[in-house]
């Protein structure tokens, strides 16, 4: 009788042993594994976000040092002895005259920075090949006077949309570019730069 009953007891272990997974316990698990998913995916997603912010300043970064490079190397040089840098009214184009005594013209044209050379009727082009520009264009280029100023002096710096520092640091022959580039994938990107031009003080 005892062995008998020890026997049923064991039977009835073995098959509840073996009933195999609930219902419950596969809900929960599908949601932890849900839960993980949803985990991963904004993990994965903001590396993405960063790796495409990451790209976008790099590439812009790149572009701009080489373009404002260009323009500082050429406006650095700059001399008074005909005329002293000059900026247009609506500041997107800078007129000054370089080491050789040519008039020089740096202006944005379609998108791309342009150098005109020497008198209108035979000056020269010259401009970076588009390739450089790895599909960025020049969205806007700004070109500032910059000096030292007052408070009386501010409304007029403002009224001629100049550009007006209190650091003594910078003097009078420093000017400011500010150069807007554009991706239709990545965005703007936007650089400041100021060019010291060493040829005014010789």
């Amino acid at each position: 009788m005892g062995d008998c009953m020890i026997r049923k007891c064991r039977n009835y272990n073995q098959i509840n042993n073996n009933r195999g997974t609930t219902l419950v316990e596969m809900i929960v698990c599908f949601a932890l594994l849900a839960i993980l998913m949803v985990a991963a995916t904004e993990i994965i997603h903001s590396a993405m976000r960063t790796y495409t912010w990451v790209k976008q300043s790099t590439t812009g970064q790149e572009i701009s040092d080489l373009i404002c490079d260009k323009i500082e190397a050429d406006l650095s040089g700059a001399v008074t002895k005909r005329q002293i840098p000059d900026v247009s009214d609506d500041n997107s184009e800078i007129f000054y005259y370089d080491k050789y005594n040519r008039p020089v013209r740096i202006q944005n044209k379609d998108g791309y920075l342009y150098f005109a050379y020497g008198k209108e009727e035979e000056e020269s082009r010259w401009s970076f090949d588009s390739g450089l520009y790895r599909g960025y264009t020049i969205q806007e280029i700004k070109f500032y006077k910059v000096m030292s100023a007052d408070v009386s002096q501010r409304a007029e710096a403002d009224k001629n949309d100049d550009e007006y520092l209190d650091d003594a640091k910078y003097s009078s022959d420093v000017y400011k570019v500010k150069l807007t580039m554009y991706n239709k994938k990545d965005g703007e990107y936007v650089t400041e730069r100021y060019i010291h031009c060493r040829g005014m003080n010789q």
